[in-house]
């Protein structure tokens, strides 16, 4: 399973006659994730949640959170799961009507870990000049996770103004800027392949501005492993090689893998039952014991923390007269 964007949306504030902002998603379902992104350009570092509605709990992203210091660009982050069905309004304030700028950015994300979705990877920038913005590099532990960063202008008038082009691997999910406030939030995402560090997202800019960037990546929801049965080789009236792959572990480590085999339809781990060494990959292993002249059914599986999957029953016949495989 990966994570899916169901809707990205985004509302901005100058603040001038109010320390609020908010906005109103399309429709959210059950067991989707919020991910909700303030932002100011200048002073007020109180950036706080203020009420979603229908309610939801939400959780701060703290190593998210990006503080510019005063007069300059602050972020805050958190994640809630979606309760109720239907649209989703979201208050947030940073509590300061002296014309500061403020972002508000809503995901609605699908296939996520709603119980503790954020992946040991937020990690905040630093408030930097350059022309060269550069989102924080993460370390998620989960291969089905998916990137998001976020980078905050500050008030100079060269944000709004400035050509920027985005990392080549990422998509761009929001380009917000008001020219007459002089600031500009940009919001980006990539479906990770692999565990590990993604490195800095470097963004290419006309001009030189001061910024703030975030980085997180949010989880998948953990499954059972995904897992295929490959034709039988190697038959002999005694012996038969079982060939399979994992082909995912589906967000928790693969604890166990290897063959079942059967004369019924549909063997399972309290049938016959070989285990082979390995997580994620192609492997095979030795299906001993059998009689000869016999229609057996084999079926690869793999099991994580969430579970175990079997691949499709694939048939042989056994027979020292005529060695076959058959597959179903």
């Amino acid at each position: 399973m990966a994570v899916g964007i169901r809707s990205v949306t985004t509302a901005v504030s100058s603040g001038v006659t109010s320390t609020s902002i908010s906005l109103t998603t399309p429709a959210a379902s059950v067991g989707d994730l919020l991910l909700i992104i303030l932002g100011n350009d200048y002073w007020q570092n109180t950036l706080t949640l203020t009420s979603i509605t229908p309610t939801a709990t939400s959780t701060n992203i703290s190593s998210f959170t990006d503080d510019g210091g005063n007069n300059n660009p602050h972020i805050n982050a958190w994640w809630a799961p979606v309760v109720t069905s239907g649209a989703v309004t979201v208050v947030a304030d940073d509590g300061y009507v002296g014309g500061n700028e403020k972002f508000l950015a809503v995901y609605i994300l699908t296939g996520c870990d709603t119980s503790s979705p954020v992946d040991d990877a937020a990690n905040n920038g630093a408030m930097v000049s350059s022309n060269s913005p550069t989102t924080p590099t993460v370390s998620p532990a989960s291969s089905t996770s998916m990137l998001f960063c976020h980078f905050q202008s500050d008030g100079s008038n060269a944000a709004p103004l400035a050509t920027l082009t985005i990392p080549g691997d990422t998509n761009s999910q929001y380009d917000i800027s008001d020219t007459s406030n002089f600031s500009r939030a940009i919001g980006i995402n990539q479906q990770l392949a692999t565990s590990g560090g993604t490195g800095g997202k470097i963004f290419t800019s006309s001009a030189t501005f001061g910024w703030v960037a975030s980085s997180v990546a949010i989880k998948a929801a953990a499954t059972t492993p995904a897992v295929a049965t490959n034709d039988v080789t190697a038959i002999t009236p005694a012996t038969a090689q079982g060939n399979g792959i994992v082909v995912a572990a589906n967000g928790s480590g693969i604890t166990e893998r290897g063959f079942v085999w059967s004369t019924s339809a549909n063997p399972t781990t309290s049938d016959n039952k070989v285990t082979a060494s390995g997580t994620t990959g192609g492997y095979n292993a030795s299906l001993t014991g059998l009689s000869d002249g016999t229609l057996y059914h084999v079926r690869a599986y793999a099991t994580n923390g969430n579970g175990t999957t079997y691949g499709a029953d694939v048939t042989f016949r056994n027979s020292s007269a005529k060695l076959s495989w058959i597959k179903s």
